[in-house]
């Protein structure tokens, strides 16, 4: 069985949300992972495997250090995510 997994590292303690609306389903292996800000809509569904994030995690040449800039992932209302989906920032 693949968990579904929800997950916040903010850039600082107590930083970082994950919003996610009314009647939103999550299937088996999906994964919402973030660094800033992540915002899903109502009504969005999400089949296997679908993934989430907000951040590289670590810049090119340092892999400590984070980018400097936020980059939130809005995702509207009523959205499909198909199988092993992956959002990434912009």
């Amino acid at each position: 069985m693949h968990r579904v997994e929800i997950g916040v590292w903010g850039r600082e303690a107590g930083a970082g949300t994950i919003r996610i609306g009314r009647g939103v389903l999550m299937s088996p292996g999906s994964r919402i992972s973030a660094s800033d800000e992540i915002t899903i809509g109502d009504g969005v569904m999400m089949a296997n495997g679908t993934y989430i994030t907000d951040s590289d995690w670590h810049t090119v040449y340092d892999r400590t250090q984070r980018s400097a800039t936020p980059t939130p992932v809005h995702i509207g209302d009523n959205v499909w995510l198909g199988d092993h989906a992956t959002i990434l920032k912009v």
